[in-house]
């Protein structure tokens, strides 16, 4: 075989390419040792985003926590709220009476006649029965219960007749519970001798009196002269 030799210039050329491929297989090495050195570090950044909060965070999360439940909590609240205005509208509904209804109860009036001085009296068991009645038909209307004295000829009440007026409507009170009127729609006055049905001396008398009425309904007026 012939015997071949490098020049100096092969040996030039020769040495270089094995300085190129050194310096590729050293800058490869190094690619790849980087590599492996970022996929190893992946889990870590993984877990340093899974690492407890930080108090500033932890308070973050509570106090979100806490704004959710008040917001629940004012909803809760006004839906009670809502709720018990529905309850408070439909419990104080007023009764929506027709025009007849109106009218009787504008018109009921019943007068108990005293005898001068006195408390007593014989009470017409008609006039019982009509108050009766209407106390059945119209069962929540508050009726009023006035006792009045005849003052003639001054008209001033003095102690003696505001009592006398109040022993008289209280008269009146006891008929009315024992027929079944609620006690707790009574309302009592005792005028004594200030609002007297007549002034002239033939009709004084009838100013011994207890009047029943009911007293959201009914037009008082001087029905004397």
């Amino acid at each position: 075989m012939p015997d071949y030799r490098l020049t100096k210039r092969g040996k030039f050329v020769l040495g270089l390419f094995i300085l190129i491929l050194v310096i590729l297989i050293v800058y490869s090495g190094n690619y790849i040792v980087r590599y492996i050195i970022d996929g190893a570090s992946v889990p870590n950044e993984i877990s340093e985003t899974n690492e407890p909060m930080t108090n500033e965070e932890t308070r973050t999360t509570e106090n979100s926590t806490e704004i959710n439940t008040e917001v629940t909590e004012v909803v809760e609240t006004s839906e009670t709220s809502t709720d018990s205005s529905t309850d408070s509208s439909t419990d104080t509904e007023e009764t929506i009476y027709s025009a007849t209804d109106l009218e009787d109860l504008k018109q009921f009036k019943i007068i108990f006649y005293f005898s001068e001085d006195s408390s007593e009296i014989e009470l017409n068991s008609d006039d019982l029965l009509s108050i009766q009645a209407m106390i059945s038909e119209y069962p929540s209307e508050r009726i009023a219960v006035e006792g009045h004295v005849n003052g003639y000829p001054i008209y001033e009440s003095d102690a003696y007749d505001e009592k006398l007026s109040m022993d008289r409507a209280l008269v009146i009170v006891k008929a009315l519970e024992e027929i079944g009127v609620d006690k707790t729609l009574l309302n009592v006055y005792n005028f004594g001798s200030e609002s007297p049905l007549f002034t002239d001396y033939g009709n004084q008398y009838k100013n011994d009196r207890v009047e029943v009425y009911f007293i959201d309904h009914f037009i008082k007026a001087n029905q004397g002269k």
